[in-house]
């Protein structure tokens, strides 16, 4: 993605008296304290050494050693506020911790200890991963290219998943053991970023037939246009993403059937991470997917759906928040 500003990582501020006070970056990137000297309803309100940390989301990390940080306050009568820094402080980096997490469901409701799941990596080595009764498992993993395989107690290769690890946490939909294994990679994929539709920092309705789909509910838009950070930090390619209108449902169909590939997928304001995100897909009239999520405003996971010849798909939040999309990836002239 490169370096682009991320939204509301909180900072943390000790002042030289031991008290704390706290703020959170904008879009832009930057935290901003309040300075004047002397009053004590702002932030930054005597010279001296001010201490600062930056608090990262869980799944996030740092990307250098500049998260903690002291930087003096000196006096200055024609300073605004009174107060001016010796010298500013040094960019903080944060970066999401890359992971692949996902369920799968046995045959006959079979124990899910009966299988082995493992991680073929990008070094070419198989990793063991650890799952629990409910089948649930996560591994944390370096970019590239995975395979996730489990095998039943005979040993046999029950589900094979290529996944591939990028910009964020890879979040798995559920695997059905009896279902067919995946379609081979390099047939047709296709990637849609919403940045050309707007030719402006403003937003656009999704057109149906845009990539070959219809859209319903869908709105491409500049990632600054309202002003949250959630669109900011879920854009992972230009400066455009899409979001469902008012919160209510919004999908996508085909009267061709399609695969779908996956997406990278969050939240655009905090409220957002209160109840789930519903993804469903069907078949004609037959539901053929169902998965929810539990997503953020801090950045994308990428949604590894592996949805197979469907011909609807539809997005929708417990509390009606707004979704956001970037790098949606499909299929068409899937067999069903």
């Amino acid at each position: 993605m490169g370096d682009r500003p991320y939204g509301r990582l909180p900072i943390k501020l000790e002042r030289p008296d031991g008290s704390f006070t706290g703020a959170r970056s904008n879009i832009d990137g930057f935290a901003n304290f309040v300075t004047s000297i002397g009053n004590k309803d702002a932030e930054i309100y005597e010279a001296g050494v001010y201490s600062l940390r930056a608090v990262y989301p869980k799944g996030w990390q740092s990307l250098s050693d500049a998260d903690q940080q002291q930087y003096e306050f000196v006096e200055r009568a024609n300073a605004g506020g009174g107060l001016t820094p010796v010298e500013t402080c040094a960019p903080i980096g944060v970066a999401p911790i890359l992971s692949v997490r996902g369920r799968f469901v046995a045959r006959d409701d079979a124990d899910a200890g009966n299988y082995e799941v493992l991680a073929l990596g990008p070094d070419g080595a198989y990793h063991k991963v650890s799952t629990d009764t409910k089948g649930n498992y996560r591994f944390v993993a370096e970019p590239g290219n995975w395979v996730v395989e489990i095998r039943d107690a005979d040993g046999a290769t029950v589900s094979l998943r290529p996944v591939a690890v990028e910009y964020g946490a890879v979040v798995m939909s559920e695997t059905i053991l009896d279902q067919q294994m995946a379609p081979p990679e390099g047939s047709g994929a296709r990637k849609l970023g919403f940045d050309d539709l707007v030719i402006s920092d403003s937003l656009f309705e999704i057109p149906s037939g845009y990539g070959g789909l219809e859209w319903r509910n869908w709105i491409a838009v500049h990632n600054r246009f309202y002003s949250g950070s959630g669109y900011v930090n879920l854009t992972t390619s230009s400066e455009y993403v899409a979001y469902n209108s008012s919160g209510v449902p919004a999908w996508m169909a085909s009267e061709e059937p399609f695969d779908f590939i996956g997406t990278y997928i969050g939240v655009a304001w905090p409220r957002g991470e209160e109840d789930y995100v519903f993804v469903k897909a069907w078949r004609g009239a037959d539901l053929a997917y169902s998965d929810r999520l539990r997503l953020s405003d801090n950045g994308p996971v990428f949604f590894s759906a592996d949805y197979r010849g469907i011909t609807r798909l539809e997005f929708s939040s417990g509390n009606y928040e707004r979704i956001v999309l970037d790098d949606f990836q499909f299929r068409l002239g899937a067999e069903q």
